[in-house]
């Protein structure tokens, strides 16, 4: 098993949807600065304090069209741990 949390960012109608299978857990959010937001509360809120997953990395995979890939570029900025490669 590898040691990053890996999420799956897909478009439904209005919303961004981040899905990691593994563990699995989900969340949504209207931008991508409020995705990035979402994704860090759903990390830190998932696991204990101790457990060695909050320092995994977080890394985002996307079907999004190419439009996003700036975006994408500002949310590494904005969070650089949370997403460390597109």
């Amino acid at each position: 098993m590898k040691k990053e949390l890996l999420f799956q960012i897909e478009q439904d109608d209005d919303m961004l949807v981040a899905v990691c299978h593994d563990p699995e857990m989900a969340t949504q959010g209207e931008t991508l600065e409020q995705l990035v937001a979402m994704i860090r509360d759903l990390v830190q809120c998932r696991f204990d304090p101790s457990d060695e997953r909050l320092k995994w990395p977080v890394r985002t995979v996307t079907t999004l069209r190419a439009s996003f890939t700036r975006a994408f570029q500002c949310i590494a900025q904005l969070s650089p741990r949370l997403c460390n490669q597109f």
